[in-house]
């Protein structure tokens, strides 16, 4: 492969973070039912 798990990890680190400032900044109704539905 052409990257490791750790950079992996890190991408997927970083994408939720960025998630998680667009849901601050600009909330969006299809995203957040997306993520209700993925915390049960």
């Amino acid at each position: 492969m052409s990257f490791d798990y750790h950079e992996l990890l890190v991408l997927w680190i970083l994408d939720s973070l960025l998630l998680n400032v667009v849901m601050l900044l600009h909330p969006i109704a299809s995203v957040k039912a997306w993520q209700l539905g993925h915390m049960h």
